[in-house]
C-alpha cells in the first residue's frame, strides 16, 4: 500500500498546530478532530471510530494500518493503554516519529478523545522498551539509536524468544502452520519492494514469529517480547541486513515447526537473532563479555570472538 508523507515531528508540538486543517471548511466537528489526528499520528489513530460514530474525513490517505478499527471509548483501561502503545510504537519503529520528537501527553490524549492516564501508562511502557526517554525541560521524546544497547536487547530476545518458541511449537495448529507459510511466502515475494527494508520486513517478520509466540499462551511473555522486538526493529532501520540471511533462518524455523520440533525451532530462532545482531554490527564477530555472553553460554551457543 503506498505510504503518504509522514507528518513533521513538530506537529506533535501544541505550538505548531495546523489550525487550517483542523478547521477545514465543509467538515463537521468529528471529521475535523479526526483529520487533525490523522495529520499528526497517522490513519491508525484516525481510523478509530469514536462512541459518537465519527468517521475519517474523505481523502485522508492511510499512513499506518494496524488492521482493525476500535472505539477508544468502549475499551477497558488495559486495552486502551495497549492501543495507544501500539499506535506510538508503530510510528516510532517505522521512522515516522524520528529521534528527538517530543510526545505531548495532553495533546495526544485530546486527539484520541481519552484521558491522560492511559497515555502516560503507554509512554511508561515505551520508556521501559527504550523507545522514548525523558529529558529535562523537554519532557518525553523519541529515543535515538544506541548501538551499545543493541547487545543487551539481543541477549534478552535470544533468551525470551527461545523460551516462547519452546512453549509455542507443541501447541501450533495446522492453521498456524498455514499462516506461517503464507507469511514467509509473502516475505520472500516482496523482498524487492521499495519499502521492504523500511517497514514491510519488520511487519511480516513480527507476524511470522508472532504466530509461535501467540501459541505459547503467555500474554506477559509475549508483551515483553513485542516491546523488545519493537526496539530492535527501530534499530534495524538504520542497518542494511541482507534479506537472504533471514530467509534461511525462517525456512529452518518453519520446517522445525512443521515437525513440531520445539528444540530445533528454538535453536534456529536463537541463531537467527544472533546472526541478525552480528549483521547490524557490521559482521564484526567480537563479543567480549556481559549479558549476551552469559545467554549464549546458557544456551550452548558458539560465542564469536
Amino acid at each position: 500500500m503506498p505510504r503518504a508523507a509522514a507528518p513533521h515531528p513538530s506537529s506533535l508540538n501544541p505550538g505548531n498546530r495546523v489550525e487550517r486543517d483542523v478547521c477545514a471548511p465543509g467538515l463537521d466537528q468529528g471529521a475535523r478532530v479526526r483529520r487533525s489526528c490523522a495529520l499528526r499520528f497517522g490513519a491508525a489513530a484516525a481510523s478509530i471510530t469514536s462512541h459518537d460514530g465519527w468517521h475519517a474525513a474523505p481523502g485522508i490517505p492511510p499512513v499506518l494500518d494496524i488492521g482493525y478499527s476500535l472505539s477508544m471509548a468502549t475499551l477497558s483501561p488495559r486495552r486502551m493503554t495497549d492501543q495507544v502503545t501500539r499506535i506510538l510504537r508503530d510510528r516510532i519503529v517505522e521512522g515516522d516519529l524520528v529521534p528527538g520528537t517530543r510526545i505531548d501527553v495532553s495533546l495526544l490524549a485530546a486527539e484520541l478523545g481519552i484521558s491522560r492516564t492511559p497515555v502516560r501508562e503507554a509512554i511508561l511502557q515505551l520508556e521501559t522498551a527504550g523507545l522514548v526517554v525523558r529529558q529535562p525541560y523537554r519532557g518525553t521524546v523519541v529515543a535515538g539509536v544506541d548501538p551499545n544497547r543493541l547487545e543487551e536487547v539481543t541477549a534478552l530476545r535470544i533468551d525470551l524468544e527461545g523460551r516462547a518458541t519452546l512453549l509455542g511449537v507443541p501447541r501450533l495448529s495446522e492453521a498456524d502452520i498455514d499462516r506461517m507459510t503464507q507469511l514467509l511466502d509473502e516475505l520472500e515475494s516482496r523482498r524487492h519492494d521499495e519499502d521492504f527494508s523500511r517497514g514491510v520486513f519488520n511487519e511480516l517478520n513480527r507476524a511470522f514469529h508472532g504466530v509461535v509466540y501467540a501459541a505459547a499462551d503467555s500474554p506477559t511473555l509475549r508483551r515483553v517480547i513485542e516491546l523488545l522486538g519493537a526496539e530492535a526493529d527501530r534499530m534495524r532501520l538504520h542497518f542494511d541486513v541482507p534479506a537472504p540471511l533471514a530467509e534461511t533462518h525462517h525456512r529452518e524455523i518453519l520446517d522445525a515447526c512443521r515437525r513440531r520440533d520445539a528444540e530445533g525451532a528454538a535453536r534456529s530462532t536463537r541463531r537467527h537473532l544472533l546472526e541478525s545482531y552480528l549483521a547490524m554490527r557490521g559482521g564484526i564477530p567480537r563479543i567480549h563479555g556481559g549479558l549476551l555472553v552469559d545467554v549464549l553460554r546458557e544456551n550452548e551457543m558458539e560465542i564469536p570472538r
